[in-house]
């Protein structure tokens, strides 16, 4: 066998099939590193913190005072409610169907005002009968049957009687009128009595003006009469000296 001696093993691009074919490379510049500075760079110091200016914390604080006071008084108020409420509605069921007049004198009282054949009771069953047919309540302040905040009663709007018809105005015509047959009790109740008159301002100068203030709304947490509301001031006197 004869040898090729102009044979050479070096690829040739000729010998290879078009599809087999790569392009070149692509040689991309490099940019070569440039050189380290030798002079020492200084640490870069942090951003400064960001302050609320004094006049805005001085807002903010006030804010936030203000926002807990009004929430202590949103609390206040419903504990206040709900206490004179519970109190109203304990004085209710003490009284309901009962006469003072005969309690404090010592006599049997399981008995109305309207019922009571005590001469002790007259004077308040004159003064009775005659509110009754004079007082106005503001509206929606109160019952205007009974003279209870709407809460207890809701004859209104559920159409359905009174549970307490006659207790508030009754028992106000008791305190107010009835005698105490020991004079020491009356003392007593007369010593409350011209506080509660004092209390109420120059305002009231004849029966009158005191009817027509009784009438009005109370301005406390428990939408009520101003009735209703004495009639609970007097309530918490006379329980303090035990009548």
């Amino acid at each position: 066998m004869e040898i090729d001696e102009s044979y050479s093993p070096v690829y040739h691009p000729s010998s290879t099939p078009p599809y087999a074919r790569q392009p070149p490379p692509v040689s991309t510049p490099t940019r070569s590193p440039s050189p380290r500075s030798s002079t020492p760079q200084a640490p870069s110091t942090p951003d400064p913190p960001r302050t609320v200016p004094v006049t805005a914390r001085h807002i903010i604080r006030q804010q936030d005072i203000s926002r807990t006071t009004r929430t202590s008084h949103i609390y206040k108020d419903r504990y206040t409610h709900t206490t004179t409420e519970e109190d109203l509605r304990q004085e209710l069921g003490r009284w309901n169907l009962r006469c003072w007049v005969c309690m404090i004198n010592q006599q049997p009282d399981e008995h109305e005002l309207l019922y009571c054949t005590s001469p002790q009771s007259t004077e308040a069953q004159a003064w009775y009968s005659e509110w009754r047919s004079r007082i106005r309540f503001t509206p929606f302040s109160c019952c205007f049957h009974c003279g209870l905040p709407e809460t207890i009663c809701d004859r209104r709007t559920s159409q359905r009687p009174c549970e307490y018809p006659y207790v508030l105005l009754p028992m106000m015509a008791m305190m107010m009128y009835g005698v105490a047959t020991q004079g020491e009790i009356q003392e007593q109740i007369q010593s409350i009595l011209q506080t509660w008159y004092r209390e109420l301002g120059t305002e009231i100068h004849s029966e009158q003006d005191l009817v027509r203030y009784l009438s009005q709304r109370a301005d406390t947490p428990l939408k009520q009469s101003r009735l209703c509301e004495a009639f609970l001031y007097l309530r918490q006197q006379f329980h303090r000296v035990n009548l």
